[in-house]
This record gives C-alpha cells, structure tokens and sequence, in this order.
C-alpha cells in the first residue's frame, strides 16, 4: 500500500495531465538533502487547466508544494523550512524569487494558525486558503478539511479524511487518465487504517470500477499474470465451454491434437 504523499502526488499528475504544467513529485532541490513532495512546473505546451481547486489560483513557473497527511503537524518549522526551499531547482543557474510560489497543504487547520490569524499574521483569503508573508514570498497555505464542497475541489476533498468530502470527491472528480482510477483503492485503504467508516464499501468500488475497468482492458492484459494451466482449466470447464462458440471449440481442440501429436 502506498502512502498519503506518494498518493497525493499521483492524483496532481493524473490531473495535470495534458496540461502546460507538469508534475514531479520527491524533488531534490539543492546539493544537499533537501526533498519537497511535490513540484509542479509551467511548460510551453499543453493547455491551460478548464478549472483550479481553490488555493490553486495564483500558481506560477515553479509551484514548490510540502503536503502534510491528517497526524502531521503544520507548524513553524516546517513553513520556514519550506521558505528556505525557495531556490533554484538547478543550483548552477539561480531565478528570480518571483517565479516561485511555495504551498503548504495539510488536512487539518493547525492551532498555530489559529492563533496567527487572531493576531493577523496570516490573512483568510477565502474558506479553506490562507495566505502567510515570509521575508521572501508569501506562502498559500491550504487546508483540505475545510474547503467546501465543489466540483473544482474534488481533488482536494479526496484528501480531507473525511468519509462525506471523500464521497463527494469520488463522486466528481474527473479521471484524466482511466488507468488512474485504480488509485481509488488505495484510498479506501488509507481511510481504512485511519478508522474512517466510508459509506462507500469496497465492494462498491469493485462493481462499480474495478469491473469496468477490467473489462476494457486489451486481451493480453487481462491475461497477464495468469498461469496458462489456469486459463486452460477454466476454458474446459462446462462454465467457460459454455461461453464459447463451436468453431473456436474445434480451433482450440484441432490445435491441441495438432500439439500432442
């Protein structure tokens, strides 16, 4: 099973996908051990989104993201530490601060900010989004339990550790890519071993994905992995004879006499 970051970096690829940002996830900033989870770089082809999660509206040329699952603090340190982060992905070519915006995404909203926004040191941008001045760039800050439910926002509610914004994420989320849906079973993992109880069983997902998703895969692919000896045992059980036509009957048994003899 994967993690929530490595699971959070995938669903930005899946919904970056044809569009003129791209996404790169565990990116080494510097010489030294410097990771952020994620980096999502403007390019000079692919479209422009339709639509951005809130928060996501102010992106620039290089877009630094640190994501914090629902038992990670947001705190302090980990802000400067992201504000530190701010340089050059080449260390041999620095660039203008300007085109760097960090984000802080986490599932819950941290006491700290409380606090801070008490004292006006952060500023409320809209349900879910603050925004908190460093002494270089100001760092938006998301917070996914609190971001209302819309369409836009299916991605972030995915992530809100929350059975109904799960449900209405799942709901209205739009794949870019159908092979990404498998992902969805790693969700219900994860908010199985948070001890969320999902209105949504797996065996829902099963029928209502997996199947489907089985079903238009190629030939060959839904074979692969399977032992011959297996494929051949359900072939010529009454079942799978049942399901096949006399003339591939004859086929299969004249190529199998063919082989014997």
């Amino acid at each position: 099973m994967i993690n929530w970051h490595h699971l959070f970096g995938l669903m930005l690829m899946d919904f970056f996908t044809d569009s003129n940002y791209e996404v790169e996830t565990e990116k080494s900033l510097a010489l030294q051990e410097q990771y952020l989870d994620v980096v999502i770089l403007k390019k000079s082809t692919g479209n422009p989104p339709v639509e951005l999660p809130d928060g996501f509206d102010n992106l620039s040329q290089y877009n630094l993201l640190s994501y914090k699952s629902v038992h990670e603090p947001l705190d302090g340190w980990m802000l400067d530490e992201l504000v530190g982060k701010l340089i050059s992905p080449s260390p041999k070519q620095l660039l203008p601060i300007e085109q760097f915006q960090p984000y802080a995404i986490c599932t819950r909203l941290p006491h700290q900010l409380r606090r801070e926004e008490k004292l006006n040191l952060v500023k409320k941008l809209q349900a879910g989004v603050y925004e908190k001045w460093s002494a270089s760039r100001p760092i938006r800050i998301i917070v996914l339990n609190q971001i209302p439910p819309h369409e836009r926002n299916a991605l972030w509610l995915l992530f809100s550790c929350q059975a109904e914004g799960f449900t209405f994420g799942d709901k209205h989320y739009h794949w870019r890519n159908p092979r990404a849906q498998e992902l969805l079973n790693q969700f219900y993992a994860l908010y199985k071993e948070e001890g969320i109880v999902m209105p949504y069983t797996l065996d829902d997902y099963y029928r209502e994905y997996t199947v489907p998703y089985i079903k238009s895969l190629p030939v060959a692919d839904r074979l692969q992995g399977l032992p011959s000896e297996e494929v051949f045992k359900w072939l010529l059980s009454e079942h799978g004879m049942n399901k096949l036509s006399p003339e591939i009957i004859d086929e299969l048994l004249s190529k199998l006499q063919s082989k014997k003899s």
